[in-house]
């Protein structure tokens, strides 16, 4: 399966501006970086703002946009992020 591994990226999706630090529901879709193909998508929690990848090739370097659906904003992207790994 591609993306398949042991590490995880995760994070929270919220707003910047007033009222700051507000956890919003955003599509998050992650992607390898070496040739940006989008490999998983998943929506933040709207209580949260708490968004996360399982399960993904720890060896990759990623990079995660979040799209704002209601497009009042820009997508915010976050790159060169590597996995941690996952210890159950």
């Amino acid at each position: 399966m591609l993306g398949k591994g042991v590490g995880r990226v995760y994070g929270t999706v919220a707003r910047k501006t007033d009222p700051a630090n507000t956890p919003l529901k955003r599509k998050v879709r992650l992607l390898r970086e070496r040739d940006g193909l989008v490999v998983r998508e998943t929506w933040s929690d709207a209580n949260t703002g708490q968004y996360e990848f399982r399960y993904i090739d720890e060896l990759q370097t990623w990079t995660v946009i979040a799209y704002d659906y209601e497009q009042s904003f820009n997508a915010v992207i976050a790159d060169g992020i590597t996995p941690e790994i996952i210890h159950e």
